[in-house]
């Protein structure tokens, strides 16, 4: 959920929609007092927008679409709950299935509106305050230090200058990887909007690993303020005992660094990946329970990695050629209109 309120602007409001299976359905924003239209803003911290044009459909009223937490954001706090009051109207209005809001800390005020409070998602994020050599003097050693030292011996080279016109090759690892983890794609089109809303630099920097001049691997890193967040990091099959995760979070994080960044955020992870769960804490980070808000209350469910749906879901990306799995990609993340 983000929103800011102004004393001088009107109240704005953005959220996702989802149908009760977890599919994407489109994106939202509400302006009170006025005739209401579909916007969808890709990253909490961001104002990337797409415009859609078909009203929202019954589904799920979500916080910032593809954000891992987004609590409500106001110049004033005391303005929350009628933000919070705004969203009962709309969710009366649209009859979505349920409410979700995902925030980085808890709120009395969403549980005494008979929200549903849930916690199976952390956040990772990595203190750079000390400088690269206490961050590096905390790495698990055979976890990461091998690991990236492997990785430069082999020759990997970091590549940071990318432009829009690389997209498409990002693209291209980020689904092939995608496509083996079982998991469905964002549409292309989303990168090219965040390229559209923030020109290549300190927002927003496209990193690829390259072995003999050719990307093996990618990850975006998404700069506001004091944080810098590694987002879609992707390795492409053939290349996984590369090393190329660590290599490109340890150079991930020599650019938050550079750039004056107090933290590098990994973002949000379930409790149910010890993998990847293991993997975060090996760089030394802190970690932070995130909080889940449901309504109505009897909305809230377990695990979606635990549902027999999200199973068969992820096997079918698993099987299905190229073409199929683009299509059925398309058709659940359908935020974008």
């Amino acid at each position: 959920m983000a929103a800011t309120l102004n004393h001088q602007e009107d109240a704005r409001l953005s959220f996702g929609l989802e149908d009760s299976g977890g599919n994407g359905i489109r994106s939202h924003q509400g302006l009170p007092d006025r005739q209401t239209r579909c916007k969808h803003q890709p990253h909490l911290r961001g104002a990337a927008s797409l415009s859609c044009k078909q009203p929202p459909h019954r589904g799920r009223l979500v916080s910032v679409p593809f954000a891992p937490f987004a609590g409500p954001l106001t110049t004033n706090p005391d303005d929350a709950p009628a933000l919070m009051k705004k969203v009962s109207q709309l969710f009366a209005k649209e009859t979505p299935s349920f409410i979700e809001v995902r925030m980085r800390r808890s709120d009395d005020f969403l549980e005494a509106q008979d929200f549903r409070h849930t916690s199976d998602f952390v956040h990772h994020y990595l203190p750079l305050g000390s400088g690269l050599d206490e961050v590096h003097s905390r790495l698990h050693r055979k976890g990461l230090r091998v690991p990236i030292r492997k990785a430069l011996e082999r020759g990997l080279v970091l590549r940071n200058d990318c432009r829009r016109e690389d997209v498409s090759v990002f693209y291209s690892i980020y689904s092939a990887a995608r496509r083996q983890l079982g998991l469905p794609a964002k549409p292309e089109k989303f990168f090219l909007a965040l390229f559209n809303e923030f020109p290549p630099g300190r927002q927003l920097t496209l990193l690829f690993c390259l072995l003999d001049s050719q990307p093996i691997g990618v990850s975006l890193l998404l700069t506001f303020g004091d944080t810098a967040t590694i987002e879609y990091g992707h390795t492409l099959p053939a290349h996984r005992s590369q090393h190329v995760d660590p290599f490109l979070d340890w150079h991930a994080a020599r650019l938050a660094s550079e750039r004056g960044c107090r933290y590098l955020s990994f973002g949000r992870t379930s409790l149910t990946n010890a993998g990847l769960m293991m993997y975060k804490r090996r760089w030394g980070t802190q970690e932070e329970a995130l909080h889940t808000y449901f309504y109505p209350e009897g909305a809230a469910h377990g695990q979606r990695e635990a549902s027999l749906q999200y199973r068969a879901l992820s096997r079918l990306c698993r099987l299905s050629p190229p073409r199929i799995y683009h299509t059925l990609s398309r058709a659940i993340y359908r935020h974008m209109g």
